[in-house]
């Protein structure tokens, strides 16, 4: 079934005008919405299969929301999606990263399939949807899909498909929680399982000094034991020996003005919990690597308890938030598990059971706290669970500032009005300033996490923490919410620019780039941030600035004022500043 769009073939593989009703929209010349329709039943267990052909021409580069998918053309690739891993939107872009064709699919909760296949001079695209619905539910379907030719910077056609997917939430977008804005300090890195209340009270104390305004306390605290994978997880309640007094010491992290989120792993019961053998019935499956049992959130009893599990802890402890862990791994046992309902089940898909638990729980958990913070990570950051959480966290990477750097890049071009957060930053205590301060830098863009023992930090290298925290603090308003510019995803973004009405903010991450900074307003503050393995950069002015600070790692200060017109090689030291006032 062919359907005429603006793109060369755009075809309906194994439905017929019969089954389906199609309606376009022509949004704006080059963007086009798509609505496919059944005409009798949901799309039934046979795949709906679209195919599309699109001109190779000018191409150079391809932005997904997965991290780990590369960002290059590959011959042939599969990106598969559902309401636990990415977002179904492909972006293609030329060699200035001008946005050549954009698809987005609106189905963000069951499993969409994207494959790419490159056929000179062509681009081969199917979309598979296995989207499996409840047969005892006489539903309509309709699947919508994004077309967009326009040729605009990539990263403002991403935040156009962001609004765009509003359109297919069950619930609005919670406005942005402020203290989902601020650094937090993780016990993750520094201390894993083999964390006290002594330790997080004693670590949080040295946090609050650098501007640090909250903690998550993660695995660890909820069993004496320090191995046995997650055996431990389920019963939910404080080591004895760890932490013996959960609510004083809770209070006690609260007298220093910081939130308290506590880490749990959402689908686990520990083979060693007490919990193990009532709930062996309602697993989906059993991981024995892990020693736990995975809950199956079709059963309304199994919601409740995990919902009520939270409630209990945050009313009996006052805790401000979670860190929900493992969601991904409610879909181990295939992208969206499907049996007949049996028993109690109120839901015979996995993810769509998925999405109603994490709305139970949001839901539950705001009416009993209203500010409170949920931390989801990297994979499970798809549009249909935004409105159930306070922030996204970049998938662990620990010590790796790169990936750190392209994931948070990536986060934050597909869910722009979400708190995006850094992966725990990490780095050895023998480590010198410049490079420990890289860690920072590459994830300047979003709200860094650290997972280092702060009392154990030698001079320089406190000194540099307290710096770069201070400078984040004072200029997170275009860190964070100024219009993003992240150059060259093919690139692993070597230079990355946010601006506002107060300040341009750009990090270099590569040597020898020369950075442009076109003509900017009269009173314009520009700071450039050296992340290069050089003791300088390349500077284009085309207006000559009235005057410059350079700031070295430490936030020690000197005049300069040696700019000339067109392009300067200009010593800035290793992770330090150079602030232009225009």
């Amino acid at each position: 079934m062919l359907i005429e769009t603006q793109l060369p073939l755009f075809e309906l593989r194994n439905y017929s005008d019969k089954d389906v009703l199609i309606k376009k929209n022509a949004e704006a010349p080059r963007l086009e919405s798509i609505e496919i329709i059944a005409k009798r039943k949901p799309f039934h267990r046979k795949k709906l299969s679209i195919h599309m052909i699109i001109p190779f021409q000018n191409i150079c580069g391809r932005w997904t929301a997965d991290s780990v998918f590369r960002k290059g053309l590959m011959l042939s690739e599969k990106l598969s999606c559902n309401i636990g891993h990415e977002i179904p939107i492909i972006c293609y872009y030329d060699s200035s990263c001008c946005n050549c064709f954009t698809l987005a699919v609106s189905e963000c909760v069951c499993q969409v399939n994207l494959c790419q296949t490159i056929t000179q001079p062509y681009i081969s695209l199917e979309i598979e949807l296995e989207r499996v619905p409840d047969p005892q539910k006489d539903e309509p379907a309709s699947l919508f899909l994004r077309l967009d030719c326009r040729p605009v910077f990539y990263s403002q056609i991403l935040r156009d498909v962001s609004d765009w997917y509003k359109s297919f939430h069950r619930s609005p977008l919670p406005p942005i929680n402020p203290s989902a804005e601020v650094p937090l300090y993780s016990t993750w890195y520094s201390y894993g399982k083999n964390i006290t209340a002594a330790e997080v009270e004693k670590e949080c104390s040295y946090a609050k000094t650098f501007g640090i305004d909250g903690v998550i306390v993660d695995d660890g605290w909820q069993t004496d034991s320090n191995d046995s994978f997650f055996a431990y997880c389920g019963n939910w309640e404080p080591s004895s020996v760890k932490f013996s007094h959960m609510h004083s010491h809770v209070q006690k992290i609260h007298s220093l003005g910081m939130k308290y989120l506590l880490w749990y792993a959402l689908p686990f019961i520990g083979a060693k919990s007490s919990g193990y053998a009532f709930w062996k019935d309602k697993f989906l499956y059993k991981n024995k690597a892990l020693q736990v049992g995975v809950l199956d959130p079709r059963y309304p009893e199994v919601r409740h308890f995990l919902t009520q599990t939270l409630i209990d802890a945050v009313t009996t402890w006052d805790l401000d938030g979670f860190k929900l862990d493992f969601i991904n791994d409610f879909f181990r046992l295939g992208q969206n598990h499907y049996s007949a309902r049996s028993g109690n089940m109120d839901v015979s898909s996995t993810a769509e059971a998925v999405q109603k638990l994490l709305g139970e729980i949001y839901g539950s958990l705001k009416a009993v706290k209203p500010e409170i913070l949920i931390e989801f990570r990297q994979c499970y950051i798809a549009p249909a669970v935004r409105p159930f959480c306070s922030m996204f966290r970049a998938a662990d990477c620990p010590h790796d500032f790169l990936s750190n750097r392209i994931r948070v890049i990536d986060l934050k071009l597909g869910n722009p009005d979400t708190p995006i957060h850094s992966d725990m930053i990490y780095f050895p205590q023998e480590e010198s300033p410049e490079v420990a301060a890289l860690q920072i830098w590459n994830v300047i863009f979003s709200v860094p996490q650290i997972s280092i023992k702060l009392e154990q930090l030698q001079e320089g290298l406190r000194k540099m923490l307290s710096f770069v925290l201070h400078f984040w603090n004072t200029q997170k308003a275009t860190l964070l919410h100024g219009k993003l510019y992240p150059y060259h995803p093919e690139l692993n973004y070597p230079v990355v620019m946010a601006e506002d009405d107060k300040a341009t903010i750009i990090a270099a991450y590569l040597s020898g780039q020369v950075l442009d900074l076109g003509i900017p307003r009269i009173g314009t503050h520009c700071f450039i941030i050296n992340a290069t393995a050089d003791d300088y950069i390349f500077l284009q002015l085309s207006r000559l600035p009235v005057h410059g600070n350079h700031f070295n790692v430490f936030g020690e200060k000197t005049v300069f004022s040696d700019f000339q017109k067109g392009i300067n090689k200009i010593t800035v030291y290793r992770s330090g500043i150079l602030e232009i006032v225009f």
